[in-house]
């Protein structure tokens, strides 16, 4: 089966963090076209690459970005961080930085 890599970067919009990368694998460049509505917190940078190619991409997001999300994300919707979340998340960017990219699962988020 061949499969269809696609980029994407987070805008800022709609409470994302503007410069977050990621990278979702499809089934095909069809099934892409078929299900991916446009909207505005993201935006494709980058569609039909190889997994290095997304990897080195996502890759590119800077540890201040990273740490901009970490927060974000660790913050509940009454405004209140919480610690525990906000550790494991600083690690994961710190990870990330040092490898390069986002831990996923190979083949974990192939849309179906």
């Amino acid at each position: 089966m061949i499969k269809y890599n696609v980029v994407f970067e987070h805008t800022g919009e709609e409470g994302t963090v503007e410069g977050i990368r990621n990278w979702t694998t499809y089934k095909s460049e069809e099934d892409f076209k078929k299900s991916y509505v446009s909207n505005n917190s993201e935006r494709v940078i980058a569609d039909g690459v190889t997994v290095e190619e997304a990897v080195r991409l996502c890759g590119q997001v800077l540890l201040e970005v990273r740490l901009r999300e970490s927060v974000n994300a660790s913050t509940d919707e009454n405004g209140e961080v919480n610690r525990d979340v906000l550790r494991m998340n600083v690690t994961n960017s710190f990870f990330a930085v040092i490898l390069g990219t986002d831990y996923r699962e190979p083949d974990n988020d192939i849309k179906e």
